[in-house]
């Protein structure tokens, strides 16, 4: 049995075509597909997502079961792919989770397939994620293990750790996501900005656009971590002024070189790479800073003559 395969999508047809094209070629035979309904006040927007819909099932041209949770209005980028994946979950045990703005390559499929076979019963690892944004190889293998998630756009997962999931995070206190960052002894400024994030989840500031940072909490909370391959699978075409977040189409993490990862190498390491995370947090979520012993100490060494002056 090939892995189940959901794909969230929305309104933009001509990145959903990319996107399918990808997954046709590895041809899941069950097969999820989740459409939040259109805005209210966007006009011609009911249209486009009906377009979307009609395009999909009409190209679906190999044997497989079709699933589908099409929403009638709109819930929104928070609520409607958290919606999307636990309904994916009531389903299945595990699958693969791929947005309308990404395109995973070819080998994604099966290293996705493999890894969550092979840690299937691994309740320490949460995630499998397709995304590489370093400059080096991590590790031994073909993937080595972190805190850190990357962005969760092509990815899987088991029904497990998504079990784990609180869009509301109520189950998961900030004292207690204080002490799992300190358990994986990130950095300070690795915490100050995180919980910094968690008070604006909590507060509402992301009103309904937000799921991803729920996932990355409840992941912390247990203390797990999740698999990132040294090979960049996923690359993002969604950047333009059509996009609800990622509009600027320059941004260093637009429309990635696709590389491939097979035959896949096991790494026998399964500690997390800090080395990684820091680099990933400087480059991802915040500021760009190559993250190198050089640069540590050229910083400690500038904080020093401030302090002096």
């Amino acid at each position: 049995m090939k892995t189940p395969v959901l794909f969230i999508v929305f309104n933009r047809l001509h990145t959903v075509q990319q996107v399918f094209n990808s997954i046709k070629t590895y041809k899941p035979q069950q097969f999820f597909i989740a459409a939040d309904g259109p805005r209210k006040e966007k006009v011609g927007e009911k249209e486009k997502c009906e377009a979307v819909r009609s395009w999909l099932l009409n190209n679906i041209d190999w044997d497989c079961e079709v699933k589908t949770l099409f929403q009638s209005e709109n819930i929104g980028c928070g609520r409607g792919p958290s919606t999307a994946i636990t309904w994916f979950f009531e389903h299945a045990n595990e699958g693969i989770i791929i947005e309308d703005d990404v395109v995973p390559h070819i080998d994604f499929f099966e290293y996705a397939a493999i890894l969550l076979n092979k840690y299937r019963h691994n309740k320490n690892i949460m995630a499998i994620n397709s995304s590489n944004f370093q400059p080096q190889k991590r590790g031994n293998g073909s993937y080595y293990f972190s805190m850190q998630n990357g962005p969760l756009c092509a990815w899987a997962s088991w029904k497990r750790a998504w079990e784990k999931f609180d869009y509301s995070l109520n189950s998961y206190p900030e004292k207690q996501i204080k002490k799992s960052m300190q358990w994986y002894k990130a950095t300070k400024r690795e915490q100050k900005w995180w919980l910094n994030i968690y008070r604006q989840v909590k507060s509402g500031y992301y009103g309904n656009s937000s799921w991803d940072y729920q996932f990355i909490f409840s992941i912390w909370a247990a203390r797990a971590k999740s698999i990132v391959p040294n090979s960049n699978l996923s690359s993002n075409i969604g950047f333009g002024p059509d996009a609800t977040h990622t509009t600027n189409p320059n941004a260093v993490t637009a429309n990635r070189q696709l590389q491939g990862i097979l035959p896949l190498e096991f790494s026998d390491n399964e500690e997390i790479c800090r080395d990684a995370d820091l680099y990933y947090h400087d480059f991802y979520y915040d500021k760009f800073v190559e993250y190198t012993p050089a640069t540590k100490k050229i910083k400690r060494f500038i904080k020093k003559l401030i302090k002096l002056n």
